[in-house]
């Protein structure tokens, strides 16, 4: 049976990796090859406990994303998850990488974003990244959206909670 004791000794031994010449980008260098590997990054994204639901294969983060999931459905609106290269971009001087939210029409790239607190809090953050992935879709000839939750009808969120709750209470995710 695995104790606390060395659970901790786990802990510190893979901290002090981390602290040795060239490990951490050597590691980095390894994540980012197998990145470019459409397997692997679905890998990360099908074993992420992160996700709130899947409905028809398509992950969601929030019921806001199952609404607008909802939205394409009823109009006919081709939407898969965003499976490209992280977006890079740069805050508060330091370098990231932003994974959008989904595809549709299979050249627009859509951000979906709730206006409550979250977005309060991290406004600044999504107007660089939005401004990142501007950029990034003028390169590449694709074109992209930033959905709000009020630009989705209230219907299809009320819509997009009942369907999650009985699939959450079943123990179901739609497939």
């Amino acid at each position: 049976m695995v104790g606390p004791d060395l659970i901790e000794k786990y802990k510190k031994i893979g901290k002090e990796l981390w602290t040795r010449d060239g490990y951490r980008e050597n590691q980095i260098e390894k994540i980012r090859t197998n990145w470019t590997k459409l397997e692997y990054r679905e890998k990360i994204f099908n074993n992420s406990k992160q996700y709130y639901g899947v409905y028809n294969s398509i992950r969601y983060y929030s019921l806001v994303e199952f609404s607008f999931i909802l939205y394409c459905e009823e109009k006919f609106i081709p939407i898969k998850n965003y499976d490209g290269i992280g977006i890079e971009y740069s805050f508060n001087s330091k370098n990231h990488r932003y994974y959008p939210d989904f595809i549709i029409n299979k050249n627009q790239i859509i951000e979906v974003k709730g206006l409550g607190r979250w977005y309060n809090r991290d406004k600044e953050v999504v107007e660089t990244k939005y401004l990142a992935l501007k950029e990034y879709c003028e390169d590449n000839k694709l074109t992209c959206r930033l959905v709000f939750s009020s630009d989705i009808e209230k219907r299809l969120w009320k819509k997009a909670k009942k369907i999650h709750e009985q699939n959450s209470k079943e123990n179901i995710q739609t497939v």
